[in-house]
């Protein structure tokens, strides 16, 4: 049946989604459940489903689809036939990091003379700032490349105009806003190549900076192609975008997800001499690497480069070219990681005893907390984890009184935290990010006035959207920001089948913008509870359903929580995974949500 036949024959009606979901399991050999959850999520031929299954089946967006390109390419090719050198201007995070590594190996390659630098976040804040600027006009640098940021620095760009300095600028971060009937303001760079300035139907729109730094470099490619000149394989780059897609929280959509599945098969089958120290330093076999490997073990490693010493040890990791080099370079980020994990936890316990202390401050529509004591390079990571915990957005502020501060938000699927806090401008010095992550700068007069505007915000971002809730008298845990209530799927307990997590892993990787489905069975109880781990933070819940069904339930995070008697029934949403513990392969259920169940 070609994709015609398949559309012909679908219900136009969406609620009748079995029907569907009956087509496309014997179209593509997938379990009904799976095939729903693709109708559910918008792939409603077969040729989008199989686009979204296999990268193999997608077409990719030209790179000069992205304004701009055109001019950007031929200004490099210039500075790269005439041996100018070229300064990439890269950021702290992850995104930052793999952008810069990415652009300074792919110029390298095509002849350029390339060089990198990237603020430190202990004296600089994100992108451009003048005495870097100065220093590189007196190094003799004429060409700056950005990447991961600069769409909004109007002053330093118009400074590096004036030092006679040319900017081009690759960026994903939201446009600048001053006047609605106006539309965005542009800072005076020669080029600006952001996905942002794209319909927001394209299927570019969702590249983070890495993303918008790789269509730069095919773009490069392909132009020398078609002029004879060098080109080079770009497959080693993958590896990078992949990296800074998960590590950015982007929305793995289209052209975004492409890209994703196409670096995750990189890093399993040739990863970079760097990334392979990396995960030689974390116990981790690249041959078992997915999204969650990167969001846990890589990402975490890189950002703490950036958070504790300098960004620039990551992108040295990252550019190196053989074993020897990247492991020196692996212990010490080792290192770094295992001093931030403790600074984390110290600061983590301090944000869970402010919310115990204070537990309406949790049950507001976003959670804003501020403190003199907490460093501002881990309160994002931090913020990251309340998230995970209390499925609402949150804004950590490290600020003393009667100074300036940082803040750094975090936010769940469906709000757009980087909106609300531009809406607080009257309050706030600046700001950059994107809907899942932002950073700004605060007075400590203004903390207050700002937390009100923000909360506010947000549950004006969240009327008319509130998700279906389950017959449930109270919920006893929920980390809604990875699913949400209408995303869920019911099974019976029997069906929670290594199969049927197989299956789920079909449409993987996972992440925003394609949640893991989770999946609901109940009533059930809930016979006992024991301690997981060796410092007793999770819990393994022993279930049963009404059939006499058994399963074992891990509940990440959730020692110590209370837990329902066996007279109780409960609702449980789950996540199914395929798990290999001590090489056997079974289902590993993980709790999402655990609702009380009132007898009807």
């Amino acid at each position: 049946m070609n994709p015609s036949e398949f559309a012909s024959v679908l219900p136009p009606d969406s609620s009748r989604t079995s029907q569907a979901a009956i087509v496309l399991s014997h179209a593509l050999r997938l379990h009904p459940l799976v095939a729903e959850v693709l109708w559910r999520r918008g792939h409603r031929t077969l040729e989008s489903a199989r686009a979204f299954l296999d990268p193999a089946s997608y077409t990719a967006a030209s790179p000069f689809d992205l304004p701009d390109m055109s001019v950007a390419v031929e200004r490099l090719q210039r500075a790269i036939q005439q041996q100018e050198p070229i300064r990439v201007w890269g950021d702290f995070d992850v995104d930052g990091q793999t952008s810069t590594s990415l652009l300074t190996l792919g110029l390298r390659a095509l002849g350029a003379r390339a060089d990198y630098t990237i603020p430190n976040r202990a004296f600089h804040s994100h992108g451009l700032n003048k005495p870097s600027l100065q220093k590189a006009r007196d190094e003799g640098i004429q060409l700056i490349l950005t990447c991961d940021c600069g769409v909004t620095d109007f002053e330093d760009i118009a400074f590096a105009r004036s030092l006679g300095l040319e900017v081009i600028i690759t960026d994903h971060h939201d446009l600048a806003i001053i006047d609605n009937d106006a539309g965005p303001m542009l800072p005076d760079a020669l080029a600006i190549v952001n996905p942002k300035r794209l319909p927001s139907s394209h299927p570019l729109i969702h590249l983070p900076g890495v993303g918008a730094a790789y269509k730069l470099i095919e773009a490069l490619n392909q132009r020398n192609a078609e002029l004879g000149l060098p080109t080079f394989d770009l497959t080693s780059l993958l590896v990078l975008v992949a990296i800074g897609i998960v590590g950015d929280l982007a929305i793995q959509k289209a052209d975004t997800r492409y890209l994703l599945q196409l670096g995750l098969q990189q890093l399993r089958r040739d990863p970079r001499p760097g990334i392979r120290a990396l995960l030689r330093a974390a116990n981790v076999n690249p041959a078992a690497l997915d999204s969650d490997t990167i969001g846990y073990q890589i990402g975490p490693r890189l950002n703490a480069a950036g958070r504790l010493d300098s960004a620039e040890l990551s992108v040295q990791l990252l550019t190196a070219n053989t074993d020897g080099e990247a492991g020196l370079i692996a212990n010490r980020m080792e290192t770094l990681n295992n001093e931030r994990k403790v600074l984390q936890r110290a600061i983590e316990h301090k944000v869970l005893r402010m919310l115990e202390q204070h537990p309406e401050l949790a049950q507001r529509e976003a959670i804003v907390l501020e403190s003199p004591d907490w460093p501002p390079s881990v309160i994002g990571v931090v913020a990251n984890g309340i998230v995970e915990r209390y499925g609402r957005p949150v804004a950590l502020i490290a600020v003393q009184p009667g100074e300036e501060g940082r803040g750094s938000a975090r936010s769940v699927p469906g709000v757009d935290i980087h909106a609300a806090i531009s809406a607080q401008s009257s309050f706030i010095v600046t700001s950059g990010g994107h809907p899942m992550a932002a950073g700004f700068a605060i007075h400590s007069h203004n903390v207050a006035a700002f937390t009100e505007g923000l909360i506010q915000h947000v549950a004006n971002q969240r009327t008319g959207h509130a998700a279906p809730v389950f017959n449930a008298t109270s919920t006893l845990s929920s980390r809604s920001a990875e699913a949400s209530p209408s995303d869920t799927y019911p099974v019976v307990l029997r069906d929670a089948t290594l199969e049927l997590a197989e299956h789920i892993e079909r449409l993987a990787p996972f992440g925003a913008g394609n949640p893991r489905p989770s999946l609901r069975a109940g009533p059930l109880r809930i016979m006992r509870a024991e301690p997981l781990g060796a410092d007793g933070r999770h819990q393994m819940l022993h279930v049963q359903d009404g059939n006499g069904t058994t399963a074992r339930a891990a509940w990440w995070k959730g020692g110590g929580q209370p837990v329902p008697t066996p007279d109780q029934q409960v609702s449980l949403v789950f996540n199914l995974r395929r798990s290999v513990y001590q090489g056997k392969t079974r289902a590993q259920l993980e709790v999402v949500a655990l609702e009380l169940v009132t007898e009807l």
